[in-house]
């Protein structure tokens, strides 16, 4: 069976990543994480948030392999999501701004289970962006 795949990111990146989902699952990779594909909700108390949280906690666990998009934005979450990905062992694709070099270094110690890609911050276009992104998604995909 085809593995299934969680994307990570900010919330900041929410569009972005619904977009390559899309992308990632019309090439025959089946996404199980949702928070992109969730409308917002209205109100986020903490309560919610921890509710939010747990869902994406539980669909990384569903995951055979994760994506992390950290190289814009604030991804404190997504950094607990990588954690618990490789606490898990899952083999993890985590694109990371070329300037923080402190990223490559920190993730390059579970080397094994992780394929570090330095990404470009600034396009041209979006659409541009997500074809970059999904061609390398699915060439490591391919490799599991």
């Amino acid at each position: 069976p085809p593995k299934r795949l969680y994307l990570a990111a900010p919330y900041s990146e929410k569009d972005r990543v619904s977009a390559l989902a899309v992308a990632l699952r019309a090439a025959g990779i089946p996404v199980v994480s949702t928070w992109h594909d969730i409308p917002e909700p209205a109100d986020i108390d903490e309560a919610e948030l921890r509710r939010i949280a747990e869902r994406n906690h539980r669909e990384l666990r569903r995951a055979d392999a994760a994506v992390f998009l950290i190289q814009r934005g604030f991804p404190r979450e997504t950094y607990a999501e990588l954690g618990a990905a490789l606490e898990q062992g899952k083999e993890c694709l985590v694109f990371f701004d070329a300037a923080e070099h402190w990223t490559q270094r920190a993730i390059s110690v579970y080397r094994e289970r992780v394929t570090a890609v330095a990404a470009p911050l600034e396009w041209h276009d979006t659409t541009t962006e997500l074809a970059w992104l999904a061609d390398r998604i699915e060439a490591w995909y391919g490799a599991l």
